[in-house]
């Protein structure tokens, strides 16, 4: 078999341009606490805070925090807003995250509060967690939110919370007593997309054997992708090989002699 020869195209899509932010918990928790609150609410301020444990293994992907429920309130994982930037508006934007919890006797508040200016909340309801890990997605819409009262907001309502964000808090009460576990793991709140993404920088080199070789890509990140798509050309069309929010792929392109990809930066 002769050497292997890589073509990297990069490749970048119409969307937004704000960078996401992401706890991976893998080297501790990051300025994330726990917040017990009022059982039914209102929610905010907190009744009291607590700090959370962390593990280096079996998150929803490596590291993950966790804590016991501390009280007979509704304990919530409290996000660290402060690491955000002031005044920005989250409209349109997305928050995902991992959670599991040991129990699922308490079903009255599974959701994600969202407060904002003034202490106006909104809560986004999300399925009960399971023993194991659950992935979630909320799209932050007025549609997809409901005010205290269970009605959709306006659109006053929304703007207040999601133009002057006080607090996020991802409910953790799962137990009808004092007695669950709940974990939490690969947290992201994406702003809304922009108009236009930048160009990953693509890199690209060839390990393993002559006879099994194995191609490693790597890209920097670019602000405002929500994720990316890596393709290979296959008889002459572009054929999608895989997704990813990383920033690296390795793919086994088998005996060709040549080979060709690229990376494309999605948001939506």
């Amino acid at each position: 078999m002769g050497k292997l020869i890589l073509g990297v195209a990069v490749v970048g899509l119409a969307c937004a341009a704000h960078a996401a932010w992401h706890w991976g918990f893998e080297t501790g928790n990051v300025g994330w606490v726990v917040a017990d609150l009022t059982t039914g609410g209102p929610y905010h301020p907190p009744v009291a805070i607590y700090s959370v444990s962390h593990s280096t293994s079996g998150g929803c992907q490596g590291g993950y925090i966790l804590r016991a429920d501390p009280s007979n309130r509704s304990f919530s994982f409290s996000l660290p807003v402060n690491q955000l930037p002031d005044g920005h508006d989250w409209s349109g934007g997305r928050l995902d995250f991992c959670l599991r919890s040991t129990h699922q006797t308490w079903t009255q508040e599974p959701f994600v509060v969202f407060v904002g200016g003034n202490g106006t909340e909104l809560r986004a309801p999300v399925p009960l967690p399971g023993t194991q890990w659950s992935s979630y997605r909320v799209d932050l819409l007025p549609g997809n939110l409901l005010d205290a009262q269970g009605l959709t907001p306006d659109e006053e309502h929304f703007q207040a919370v999601m133009q002057q964000l006080e607090a996020v808090y991802i409910m953790a009460e799962y137990g009808a007593q004092v007695q669950e576990t709940s974990g939490l793991d690969e947290v992201r709140l994406r702003a809304a997309c922009p108009e236009a993404l930048d160009e990953p920088v693509v890199q690209a080199q060839v390990a393993g054997t002559p006879e099994t070789p194995v191609v490693e890509l790597q890209w920097t990140e670019v602000p405002g992708a929500w994720g990316y798509t890596v393709w290979r050309a296959v008889d002459g069309s572009w054929l999608q090989v895989g997704e990813t929010t990383g920033t690296a792929w390795v793919l086994t392109p088998g005996a060709a002699e040549t080979a060709l990809f690229r990376v494309r930066a999605f948001c939506d």
